[in-house]
């Protein structure tokens, strides 16, 4: 498909709600979950996240982040952890040796 195809697939997915069969599977995808979550279509750039929530969203990530290494880090067979020490730069605590 070139451009111009590609500009009326997307009226027509604006105007009905259509998508071309010669669309590239990526780009209806794109679409159809831009329509889901009710993306307005006359937007020349993409909408801002204030600070405040960008903060809300990266703390959440970062707690997902470690709830998910650490249930990991239980299941691995002989595991043994590895402390920082700021003090000690090159300190290494085995402290489950053997498991």
């Amino acid at each position: 498909m070139d451009q111009r195809d590609v500009r009326a697939a997307w009226e027509k997915f604006v105007e009905r709600g259509a998508l071309s069969a010669d669309l590239r599977s990526s780009v209806a995808a794109s679409w159809q979950r831009s329509k889901n979550h009710r993306v307005t279509i006359d937007r020349a750039r993409a909408p801002l996240v204030a600070d405040a929530e960008l903060f809300r969203l990266q703390a959440r990530f970062t707690a997902s982040c470690r709830a998910v290494r650490a249930r990991e880090f239980e299941n691995i067979p002989g595991r043994r952890e590895f402390n920082h020490d700021p003090h000690r730069s090159h300190r290494i605590d085995h402290r489950y040796p053997g498991r």
